[in-house]
């Protein structure tokens, strides 16, 4: 199982490093720090492709 998973998560991993070096953390701050709806839908809408593992499934269902 692990050798089949460990493409995924390179590519995880790799996808993850590449958004740290290639976007500056002021672009989030500047998009997603606003306490409008705005923030929290485009905030949504970069998280859709992310999978909801089961530590994810209650932040994301607690209302803010």
């Amino acid at each position: 199982m692990l050798c089949q998973m460990a493409p995924y998560l390179l590519l995880g991993f790799m996808m993850a490093g590449m958004l740290h070096v290639f976007v500056p953390s002021a672009f989030f701050e500047r998009h997603l720090a606003k306490e409008n709806f705005r923030s929290v839908l485009l905030a949504a809408l970069i998280g859709v492709p992310l999978p909801l593992c089961s530590c994810g499934v209650i932040p994301t269902a607690v209302p803010m």
